[in-house]
């Protein structure tokens, strides 16, 4: 889990590194606000190449039943 210091999570962290490192290719974005730090985020995950899950945009649109019966298998 990160707790994000700016709009987005990626921004002034090392979040992509971190999550290179651990060979992660997928991220799930959530949170209370789209059009703010949830937005920024998923541009920022987008930009940075990861497959990203939370809004229409720039991401795959599941439901939370669907994320997590996905995040199982």
């Amino acid at each position: 889990m990160v707790t994000e210091r700016f709009p987005s999570a990626f921004f002034g962290a090392d979040v992509a590194l971190i999550l290179r490192f651990w060979d992660v290719d997928t991220v799930v974005i959530a949170g209370c606000v789209t059009s703010g730090c949830i937005g920024a985020s998923t541009i920022d995950a987008f930009s940075h190449g990861f497959r990203t899950i939370d809004t229409r945009r720039y991401a795959d649109v599941l439901d939370s039943a669907e994320i997590l019966d996905a995040l199982r298998r």
